[in-house]
């Protein structure tokens, strides 16, 4: 997403918010990068802190950090979010947070609260259906707005599976016509405290 933006011409920062695991991080090749925690040590001074470049021109990005850091400012990460949000705003299009499963991490949800919106990432056929209606309660309960979700590490062949209509006889219709029967009587979990119409 955040390569996407930038490659239309956004200013994006993306920043790694997991200060436990540092799985962007580790995948970007930043893993033993200061980032997130040590610019939180810093206060609104840490929206200084450098910042490393990637392949698509307009995007960069901050690492969790150092590791004794990291786990040292996990807990208190929302709080110590805000101030630094506010001057990247000043500088960036688009500032991403790839933070920790809702679940497992108590600052997610203030985190995702400091956020003008929230996409929830759903792994096919791992993330168990029940964990993704509670992460989407919880992140409703603390009113994050939630735009939607994202199924990541989907393959081709899983695509007619979905019923989004790749791989089915029944082409683009059929999985249109699944989709609208399925939000017709949707599951409440979708939407919770809303309409499915």
């Amino acid at each position: 997403l955040a390569r996407t933006l930038a490659a239309q011409g956004g200013r994006v920062l993306l920043v790694d918010g997991d200060l436990r695991r540092a799985g962007l991080s580790a995948a970007l090749g930043l893993a033993h990068t200061p980032g997130l925690a040590e610019a939180q040590a810093l206060g609104e001074a840490g929206a200084s802190v450098p910042l490393a470049g990637d392949r698509v021109r307009g995007l960069q990005v901050l690492p969790a950090g150092l590791g004794e850091v990291r786990v040292g400012s996990a807990g208190q990460s929302g709080g110590l979010l805000a101030p630094l949000l506010a001057r990247w705003r000043e500088r960036y299009d688009h500032i991403i947070i790839d933070a920790a499963p809702v679940l497992l991490v108590a600052e997610v949800v203030a985190q995702a609260r400091l956020a003008d919106a929230a996409l929830l990432a759903v792994r096919w056929r791992a993330t168990p259906v029940e964990a993704v209606r509670e992460s989407v309660q919880r992140l409703c309960d603390a009113k994050v707005p939630l735009v939607g979700t994202a199924l990541t590490r989907v393959g081709p062949s899983g695509l007619g599976e979905a019923g989004l209509g790749y791989g089915d006889s029944g082409g683009y219709s059929a999985g249109l016509s699944r989709l609208r029967a399925a939000r017709s009587g949707g599951p409440r979990w979708l939407r919770p405290g809303r309409s499915n119409a």
